[in-house]
């Protein structure tokens, strides 16, 4: 055999037996092998369905092969800086406000520290245009002994919020989630009374109710 062909046949078993498993191990660093676990993990929106009428809405997770011990939420793709909680298969969660497609971002992270891609779900909130609100004093008496009135609201769905109050000013007045019925106090002192009630729908938007009752 010639210098020469011993020269690359050298170089051959060089290659084969050295740079060759070199470049393989590159071509898949660790952190892409361990994506393998969390191949077949998704997030899915109330059921999957394509449209809903209100914020609120149920998260479905999958959590493929890894073994999950928490995962982090958003309604933005900036997700890095959203805080860790533990794995549920289910969980409740409030969509962001307006019209238009909503998509939910979510990722896994395992027990050995591995952190999955961002995996994601979209749903078109469809808040009606027009809605309906309804709020009465005493369902609707012109008159009452008691300062202690019972205020009921009929709204249609995504309607979520309300505030009620004495006065127009809603200044420092909590929101809370629409109630059907609660007790309210007017304020002392004989003659017409006001109660003012302001809703917020699903698109963020606010209407306010009022209704006056002699005391």
């Amino acid at each position: 055999m010639q210098k020469n062909q011993v020269f690359q046949l050298v170089l051959a078993i060089f290659f084969v037996t050295v740079l060759f498993p070199v470049a393989s191990f590159a071509v898949v660093p660790f952190d892409l092998q361990s994506q393998g676990v969390f191949r077949s993990a998704r997030v899915t929106i109330n059921g999957g369905d394509t449209r809903t009428r209100t914020r609120s809405v149920v998260l479905s997770f999958t959590k493929g092969t890894a073994d999950v011990e928490s995962m982090r939420i958003a309604n933005s793709p900036e997700i890095g800086n959203v805080s860790w909680q533990p794995y549920s298969s289910r969980k409740e969660w409030f969509l962001d406000f307006g019209r238009g497609e909503k998509v939910v971002y979510v990722q896994f992270r395992s027990t050995n520290g591995d952190i999955s891609t961002t995996f994601s779900d979209a749903i078109i909130l469809d808040v009606d245009p027009q809605p309906f609100i309804e709020m009465t004093v005493n369902d609707g008496d012109d008159s009452t002994f008691d300062r202690t009135v019972t205020v009921s609201s009929t709204v249609s769905e995504g309607v979520e919020h309300m505030q009620i109050s004495n006065s127009s000013d809603f200044s420092d007045v909590p929101w809370l989630p629409v109630q059907e019925s609660l007790r309210w106090s007017l304020p002392t002192g004989e003659g017409k009374k006001t109660v003012y009630v302001r809703y917020r729908d699903a698109q963020g938007r606010t209407f306010i109710k009022k209704q006056s009752i002699i005391v």
